[in-house]
């Protein structure tokens, strides 16, 4: 037995030794290299991917398949995914497109990504397949890998500002003259120039008037953590001037990546130059204090706009601003274009047919290269390519007529344009809308055009017409739509005095008919034909157009005027107005406040968001936390986005702290928060969701007396000062009472301070009280 035993244990390490002296058999080797992107943001839509090598310098892989499987920190699946891939060869390396994800809560997260997940290929080494990384969140946008959307700041979170508005015979030019990336000084010869608007030579005419003239600073790679002039007001570090003549900027826009410590800052900066542009002519404008850090000029741009009795009439609105958007940068991240849109809003347009003559959109913008943008309006596009700027001409501007796009708007919702990107990123910094109109002797209008009501309540809507023609009456069918409104009531103006009828036989239309006396004698100028009842039928939000049928929709009933002998005046422009059933939300912010972490000047900020409309709003629209900077009023930084979980029936509230820890500034912040700040939420009153706070935020008055430990003798005297510190908030009037141990105390007077006539102001002191008896000064 012995023996035998020994024999198979001889021939299996015979075996084995055979086995291990055979050479390796050559085969492919898949490693996963990179996972990306490299920071996962929630609430926005992340491309997930990973790069595969064969690292095998000569046999090519087979087809095979690669899987993601993302989990939190309980081991639980967020998101897995599985694709194909037709085949990988010898020592080359391919991305592979793992999906997306689009995560709800900032968690620490693992990422598993395994090449050929499913065994298909027979390799060299099949225990070096899979790759697992982290990506952690601590709450610090520099530092963490998994953050809220708030930390990435290429995202579209600052839509493109209106400045101007206006209608008249007006022409308007934009142009960038000679300018060049870092360039600091371009000139601009109005008359010689192209004006990018309308693609001729720019020209103002002899005898025009300049409206506006605005000189823009496109600025990029602005150092503004460590530059030399740190903080997020670039102006210290853009000292220009046009003609000779120092500028300050009336307005700034920047914009920043957000996230892993990124200090470069994009931006505008907008001068008024009104005063110094008269015509064609020579124009200069130059930066004096470059260096290293105060960021690099891309270019200048010169915006002017006059009028002139020859031009056309034009309604014109004109956004300005910066919104650099990018749904990539390099690994680091990766988003949807849908996470990488602005928009520049103008006001509803007025917009029949026949009276538009032609609607032009300008758009502006920075670093394009024509593939990777696109343009849209009123969801009419959307454009690709649309702009082309080079590494030494950066600016890129775009002319469109957007007539048949403007009437895709009939219910009069604003006028909206949006700049998408799909690449590695570019700024949006202009948008103008210009409206040619056929100008018109006559015109037929609403008073307001456009109006609204709450359900079951009314509104009174005057009709007018201004003309040149003489007229003595008219007729008109008005028409919308039934279920949303009603007219309810017709008040003629006493001057029809010969006939006022009002006929209200089918719903959704009215026929209005009145005429004057053949002694009264016809009219023009401004006539008030009548006033309108409308009431508001719909117990939720609905708009309908309040429209002037034509002859041409209608023969036998439409809108005209009549001139004294009956004969039909023409033409006249009939201008459509809208109703609203207003039932909708309306967010405000009824409390903010700031608390005090620890000791010392460190604050969180907390707010009350209510909704005081009649309808309920749904979870996830946005408030936003700005700083004000006290030194220019009406400037803000923003600080940071919340999106609200909680969907608010009309009249609740709910309660939000912002995660920021901010430092207090002496002697104090100036606070705004604003509810729906991307305008998600169609709203009764869109002018109301902002609310200003200081903090800390009450006016401070102190008690200045004898230091601590300090004390006096029998029957001396000594001071009292009562400080106030209005910490910036205004103060028409101060009151106190000092209470005091009368046991101990004698007060003997009561002098007034410096605080309110110290620039020699009178002021008036009603109470100066001493109560020695009670222990009291007031």
């Amino acid at each position: 037995m012995k023996t035998g035993t020994k024999t198979v244990i001889g021939l299996m390490s015979a075996l084995l030794l055979c086995a291990m002296a055979a050479p390796a058999l050559a085969q492919p080797d898949l490693i996963v290299t990179d996972i990306g992107p490299d920071y996962i943001f929630a609430d926005l839509t992340n491309v997930q991917s990973a790069q595969v090598k064969n690292t095998d310098l000569s046999y090519d892989a087979a087809a095979f398949s690669v899987s993601i499987s993302i989990t939190d920190g309980s081991s639980t699946e967020l998101y897995s995914n599985k694709v194909n891939v037709a085949g990988l060869l010898a020592n080359t390396s391919v991305s592979v497109s793992l999906g997306n994800w689009k995560p709800t809560s900032v968690e620490n997260i693992t990422i598993t990504v395994v090449a050929d997940c499913d065994d298909d290929i027979f390799e060299s080494d099949e225990n070096n397949n899979a790759s697992i990384e982290q990506r952690t969140t601590t709450g610090d946008c520099d530092t963490d890998t998994m953050s809220p959307a708030t930390c990435y700041g290429y995202r579209g979170q600052y839509p493109l500002q209106g400045i101007y508005s206006d209608a008249g015979k007006h022409g308007l030019i934009y142009t960038t003259g000679d300018y060049k990336y870092k360039n600091e000084t371009v000139n601009f010869d109005i008359g010689t120039d192209n004006n990018e608007i309308a693609g001729t030579t720019s020209d103002i005419p002899v005898g025009a008037t300049i409206k506006h003239a605005r000189l823009y600073e496109y600025f990029c790679w602005r150092k503004s953590e460590t530059g030399p002039n740190p903080g997020p007001d670039p102006r210290p570090d853009f000292e220009l001037s046009f003609n000779g003549n120092p500028l300050t900027a009336d307005a700034y826009y920047t914009d920043m990546k957000g996230f892993k410590a990124s200090e470069y800052q994009y931006g505008t900066l907008a001068y008024d130059v009104t005063a110094y542009v008269t015509g064609n002519g020579a124009y200069q404008a130059a930066r004096s204090n470059y260096v290293y850090g105060k960021g690099y000029t891309s270019g200048m741009a010169l915006l002017i706009v006059y009028g002139h009795p020859t031009n056309p009439y034009v309604e014109y609105h004109i956004n300005e601003g910066y919104d650099r958007l990018a749904t990539e940068y390099g690994t680091q991240y990766h988003v949807l274009p849908e996470d990488a849109t602005t928009s520049a809003s103008f006001p509803c347009i007025d917009n029949p047919v026949e009276e538009i003559v032609g609607t032009t959109l300008f758009t502006a913008t920075l670093d394009t290269n024509g593939a990777n943008e696109a343009l849209d309006f009123n969801d009419g596009g959307p454009w690709v390519p649309v702009w082309y700027g080079t590494s030494d001409y950066p600016i890129g501007t775009d002319s469109r007529s957007v007539t048949s796009e403007l009437q895709l708007n009939p219910f009069c919702n604003p006028e909206v344009t949006e700049f998408t990107e799909d690449g590695s990123g570019f700024g949006a910094t202009n948008a103008i809308l210009i409206v040619e109109k056929e100008s018109l002797p006559n015109n037929v209008y609403l008073v307001p055009q456009h109006s609204g009501a709450s359900y079951c309540n009314t509104t009174v809507v005057e009709v007018y017409a201004e003309t040149t023609d003489l007229f003595q009456g008219g007729s008109i069918k008005l028409s919308y739509t039934p279920g949303c409104a009603n007219v309810t009531d017709v008040e003629y103006n006493p001057m029809w005095d010969l006939t006022a009828t009002w006929g209200s036989d089918t719903d959704g239309y009215e026929w209005l008919v009145f005429a004057r006396k053949a002694t009264s004698g016809s009219v023009n100028g401004l006539a008030h034909i009548c006033n309108l009842t409308i009431h508001c039928e719909c117990d939720v939000y609905c708009m309908t157009p309040l429209h002037f049928v034509s002859e041409a929709e209608d023969p036998s009933y439409y809108c005209m005027l009549s001139d004294d002998v009956g004969s039909e005046v023409t033409p006249v422009a009939w201008h459509d107005g809208t109703f609203k059933c207003t039932n909708l939300p309306d967010l405000v912010i009824t409390d903010l406040y700031g608390e005090q972490q620890g000791t010392g000047n460190d604050y969180i900020v907390h707010y009350i968001v209510k909704n005081e409309g009649n309808a309920p709003v749904a979870a996830g629209h946005t408030t936003t936390l700005h700083i004000g900077e006290l030194a220019t009023p009406g400037t803000w930084t923003w600080i940071e986005d919340m999106t609200v979980p909680d969907a608010l029936a009309p009249g609740d509230s709910y309660t939000g702290t912002f995660a920021t820890v901010l430092t207090m500034t002496t002697p104090n912040d100036l606070l705004k928060v604003c509810a729906d700040s991307f305008d998600d939420v169609m709203e009764i009153d869109e002018e109301n969701n902002c609310m200003e706070s200081f903090y800390p935020a009450g006016i401070e008055i102190k008690v200045d007396v004898l230091d601590d430990g300090e004390c006096v003798d029998f029957q001396e005297q000594f001071l009292v000062n009562i400080d106030v510190d209005p910490r910036n908030i205004p103060v028409y009037g101060v009151q106190y009472t000092l209470s005091f141990n009368n046991s101990v105390l004698h007060a003997e007077w009561q002098n007034e301070g410096t605080f309110l006539n110290g620039d020699g102001e009178p002021t008036n002191v009603y109470i100066n009280n001493i109560d020695n008896g009670a222990g009291t000064i007031s």
